[in-house]
């Protein structure tokens, strides 16, 4: 069974969280590369956007790290959009991500952005 690039992704995106997911399998290189030689590279590059909580956090900067090294290897560009650790600033740069296109978009965001359940009791 063959699949394209862009299911690929897709299908990461799904199991998890394209940044968090690469960032903390720890893939042997020689497995990566095998992997992208397998999937192939498309002659038009893929454009994807991520945003989490903030690159000064270790675990946010690692998943960048990792977007970027699997971007490279499937001919994706990647954009980041840095959240600061701020919820207004993340939010801010969302919406500058979603003025733009993109083929793939991965949004993780910060503690203070998301909005606590309300009980209706």
């Amino acid at each position: 069974m063959s699949h394209t690039r862009r299911e690929l992704i897709q299908g990461a995106a799904v199991g998890g969280g394209a940044a968090g997911l690469f960032g903390g399998l720890g893939f042997n290189p020689l497995v990566t590369a095998a992997m992208a030689k397998e999937a192939g590279k498309a002659t038009r590059p893929l454009k994807a956007a991520f945003s989490n909580a903030g690159l000064q956090a270790t675990w946010c900067a690692q998943g960048k790290q990792a977007a970027e090294y699997w971007g490279s290897l499937f001919n994706v560009e990647v954009t980041w959009f840095d959240g600061q650790l701020d919820a207004v600033k993340q939010r801010s740069a969302i919406d500058n991500m979603a003025s733009q296109k993109w083929d793939f978009v991965a949004i993780r965001l910060s503690a203070s952005a998301r909005s606590p359940r309300r009980s209706t009791r």
